[in-house]
């Protein structure tokens, strides 16, 4: 028997067994998992690819918003405009790329080709799970966002439009989306809000960093003012959006790993401690713009090349925000180390025989060798307790029959 599902948190997951009626037959090694095959290479670029187009969009979405209703305030109106049109424009890509991840999750969970993704009968059933109700949500939201950029920017791009501040709140919903179709939904209502909150500051550090960076370079002679407005503001959303980051993260480390073992013995563990690595060195950027860059471009007092090597800094920090989305797009589609982890823990149970309570502990519950501990307790008519305790070596093999070796 092979499976092929989409699980509770999203994940496109699969597996085999075989099984006999009556006398077993001959079964060569191997043969649940030759039933399975595997996904093609070019679905699998495809949807990993996706999925990373999706963070890195909502984040230059929601972060860009961030920045244009409160770090570029003081940008000249055609600037403004302009930053409003990319902001439509990324919006707009995010609603594409999230359409697209209703086939390549049909796809991927489905493993079928490309081809055989573009179907009623592949989208369909993929648009009514949970990763399907949110896609759709996210595409609302993305369509909703975009159409009050241009409104916007119609309107002259005041930095006092009101309709910036709806915009915010759909950039807010907007980030609930990955936790409430994620790892954060099986776990509780804590966990979806500690991710939309890790999600929000992210997109406040990369996407509004990104936009102060090209209204930057888009300024020409203005730069100079808008710096010395611009990035004051952006440092201070920046340092909330750290701390906000680091205890969510925090949070969300701790409900997805539980145990220490869990970080290098999972393929979840080590993908986190790998992005924990990638974001020490951004930490030491922000830190030394902020305590040394900032302050001398709030005065103006700033040389060109204190400037340049400032812009040099925000690109360095942004080609790593890039890698930290591609290592997180890994880590969405890997199981939860603490699943992991409990999978390959002993199993007990208890079990009432007559005047007896069988006690069954079996280590590591795994296909090859277990250990099997048998404790049988009677309660005597006094309250004294007798124990016969016994163990047990034994082998289970792929098809999960047992011996003693």
């Amino acid at each position: 028997m092979a499976w092929r599902v989409i699980s509770a948190d999203s994940d496109p997951i699969n597996g085999a067994f075989v099984f006999h009626v009556g006398a077993p037959g001959p079964q060569p090694s191997g043969v649940a998992a030759q039933v399975l095959e595997d996904t093609p290479f070019a679905v699998s670029v495809a949807y990993l690819g996706g999925r990373f187009l999706d963070f890195t969009l909502l984040l230059l979405c929601c972060g860009g918003t961030a920045a244009l209703a409160i770090a570029l305030r003081g940008a000249a109106e055609p600037l403004r405009r302009r930053l409003l049109g990319a902001v439509a424009l990324l919006a707009c890509g995010l609603a594409a790329v999230a359409l697209a991840g209703l086939p390549l999750q049909g796809a991927a969970a489905g493993g079928t080709g490309l081809g055989n993704a573009l179907t009623v009968d592949v989208v369909t059933p993929v648009a009514g799970t949970r990763f399907g109700h949110y896609s759709l949500a996210r595409i609302g939201l993305a369509v909703a966002l975009a159409s009050l950029m241009l409104l916007a920017r119609r309107r002259g791009g005041r930095a006092g439009d009101p309709l910036l501040a709806v915009a915010l709140a759909l950039a807010v919903a907007a980030v609930f989306t990955p936790g409430l179709s994620g790892h954060a939904s099986t776990i509780g209502a804590g966990s979806v809000v500690a991710d939309a909150a890790h999600v929000q500051a992210a997109s406040i550090w990369v996407g509004g960093l990104a936009f102060v960076v090209i209204a930057l370079v888009l300024a020409g002679e203005q730069r100079g003012p808008l710096a010395a407005s611009a990035v004051p503001r952006f440092s201070a959303m920046a340092v909330a959006s750290v701390a906000v980051l680091l205890v969510a993260g925090a949070v969300n480390g701790y409900l997805q790993v539980r145990a220490w073992r869990a970080l290098w013995e999972t393929e979840y563990g080590v993908l986190l401690l790998i992005k924990v690595g990638l974001v020490l060195p951004l930490l030491a950027l922000g830190a030394y713009n902020n305590r040394c860059a900032v302050p001398r471009l709030r005065a103006q007092i700033a040389s060109v090349i204190e400037r340049r090597r400032f812009l040099r800094f925000a690109g360095a920090e942004l080609a790593i925000m890039v890698t930290v989305v591609g290592v997180t797009s890994a880590l969405v589609n890997a199981p939860p180390a603490r699943t992991e982890i409990e999978v390959h823990e002993a199993f007990s149970e208890e079990l009432e025989l007559g005047p007896f309570m069988a006690h069954i502990e079996v280590m590591p519950a795994m296909a090859g060798r277990n250990e099997i501990r048998l404790e049988f307790e009677r309660h005597a008519a006094r309250g004294m307790t007798l124990v016969m305790p016994r163990r047990l070596l034994c082998r289970s093999d792929e098809r999960g029959r047992v011996g003693v070796p």
